[in-house]
């Protein structure tokens, strides 16, 4: 579970992050399925959709994915 909560953080501050399933697992160390499916039993949503209702309407959405996850590892 804390995989999950480190992952929400990390959404939080850049949403457009919930779209790259693939990188964010690699940051905790798990496959993109694991990292899914305990992200989705502890916050009740996809990473997608914890993205998006986390910050519909932020200009951070604009931040391309790729540059921080190169900056995160």
């Amino acid at each position: 579970m804390q995989a999950a909560e480190r992952i929400a953080n990390l959404i939080q501050r850049r949403p457009k992050l919930g779209d790259d399933e693939a990188a964010l697992a690699c940051l905790v160390g798990m496959t993109p399925y694991h990292l899914t499916r305990c992200f989705l039993q502890y916050h009740g949503a996809s990473l997608r959709q914890f993205a998006h209702d986390t910050h519909r309407d932020s200009d951070r959405c604009q931040k391309a994915t790729a540059d921080w996850v190169l900056l995160a590892l």
